[in-house]
């Protein structure tokens, strides 16, 4: 199991997927518009992005797919786009099942009649 260095994804998310969303979704995807319902203005730090995994989720079927940004909008680079779709799957997406987990409260039962 790795863990996630905290402060490399977060330098990453304002260096790499920041602009990258900012170049490529928000014309689209911004308070004012929200295209398919969705903005993507309000995710600007890491912590906040953990929050939402469904958004991101789709966000990374979309990129993945080819299906946004729209033909009619300016592409990025293939090696961008796969390394923001790469970030959102190890990152975003990524459940640490070693993580300790309260069972919540353990039922007892009968043994006999």
């Amino acid at each position: 199991v790795s863990t996630i260095d905290v402060e490399k994804e977060r330098t990453f998310f304002t260096k790499e997927v920041r602009p990258f969303l900012d170049n490529y979704c928000a014309s689209c995807h911004n308070n004012e518009k929200q295209s398919a319902g969705l903005t993507l203005e309000g995710y600007t730090t890491y912590d906040g992005v953990k929050k939402d995994r469904g958004v991101w989720e789709k966000v990374k079927e979309e990129l993945e797919t080819k299906h946004m940004p729209p033909k009619r909008k300016t592409q990025p680079p293939d090696a961008d786009r796969k390394k923001i779709v790469d970030w959102i799957e190890t990152v975003i997406l990524k459940i640490d099942c070693g993580l300790a987990r309260d069972p919540g409260r353990p039922t007892i039962r009968r043994l006999n009649k």
